[in-house]
């Protein structure tokens, strides 16, 4: 089965235009996941998993933020929400 297929068994059509689930090849990104309380689904014979569920600002997220001393961090974290906010809002 192809990632695409067990993520079609798992997430019923929504209203929702973003994803639900999300995908990563990283070993660290799935490793946070579960200790965040995520589910986290090895495909077979692929290199990338299956993290769910996965909210809007999942998205935004970044694996080096946690890398970071936790003030780097944050700050990184806000820019990036403004800056989303922006792009959205100034045009």
């Amino acid at each position: 089965m192809a990632k695409k297929t067990v993520e079609e068994f798992l997430v019923k059509r929504s209203r929702s235009p973003f994803p639900l689930v999300r995908y990563t090849e990283r070993t660290d990104v799935p490793a946070t996941r579960i200790l965040e309380g995520h589910v986290v689904i090895v495909v077979d014979t692929l290199p990338s998993v299956i993290i769910a569920p996965a909210t809007l600002f999942h998205h935004f997220l970044h694996a080096e933020e946690y890398r970071q001393n936790a003030l780097v961090g944050a700050y990184l974290r806000w820019v990036r929400f403004l800056g989303i906010i922006i792009s959205l809002l100034l045009p």
